[in-house]
């Protein structure tokens, strides 16, 4: 499933979505105007996913963001080092999307961010 679709099927559950393709825009993005979650892919031009991770969860502004891996490699190695880096969740590619939209809604319901 590629950016395109899947920004569209978020949009349509009701999500506001802005879409990076490479990990220092990602960043940058995500310092600008905190998002409230992050779906990241492992695989990503520049700088790859776990690193991505590292920097936001060391960044004050952007540290609390729950952090959703969605990669086509799947090895528990992997998810390992997907929560060793600070990641909430992973979901492998090719996913079910309804197990997706769980694995959002679960991070959301914990995110500290958007506690009341």
């Amino acid at each position: 499933m590629n950016l395109q679709f899947l920004s569209i099927l978020l949009e349509r559950e009701g999500y506001n979505i802005q879409c990076a393709t490479n990990g220092e825009t990602a960043l940058r993005s995500a310092q600008t105007v905190p998002p409230d979650l992050i779906l990241l892919d492992i695989t990503m031009p520049e700088m790859d996913g776990y690193e991505v991770c590292r920097r936001l969860k060391a960044n004050s502004t952007t540290a609390e963001i729950p952090v959703i891996f969605v990669s086509a490699i799947d090895a528990s190695l992997t998810r390992d080092q997907v929560f060793a880096v600070g990641g909430m969740d992973y979901v492998a590619k090719p996913y079910r999307i309804q197990d997706l939209l769980s694995s959002v809604q679960k991070a959301l319901e914990k995110s500290p961010l958007l506690s009341v």
